[in-house]
């Protein structure tokens, strides 16, 4: 997606190499923060609540889950944004919006 930032808005925005990466970084933040609430939704039909206290909830052990868990998620989001690059489409400036054919 940087590559795909630089090569489309870069010359129109003056973002180039980190800008372009912090400007996908954003938009990738942003889409994580209007769709936490439907992946949270969804966890909750598959992972049960642990029904914790608030005492609970502050133990070490349990910051620590949750933190874990955090991690856990936002790993497997990254990676799951880096599937395009298997199929190598777009992969170079030349090639950015040359979807489905590959080498062009």
């Amino acid at each position: 997606a940087g590559e795909a930032i630089e090569a489309q808005l870069g010359p129109r925005f003056g973002l180039y190499g980190l800008a372009a990466a912090a400007a996908g970084n954003l938009v990738a933040d942003v889409v994580g923060c209007l769709t936490s609430g439907t992946v949270e939704r969804i966890s909750e039909a598959v992972l049960p609540d642990p029904g914790l206290s608030l005492q609970q909830e502050a133990q070490p052990a349990a910051r620590a889950a949750d933190t874990i868990g955090q991690v856990v998620g936002i790993s497997a989001g990254c990676v799951l944004g880096c599937v395009p690059l298997l199929f190598g489409v777009g992969t170079t400036a030349e090639e950015v919006g040359t979807v489905g054919t590959v080498g062009a």
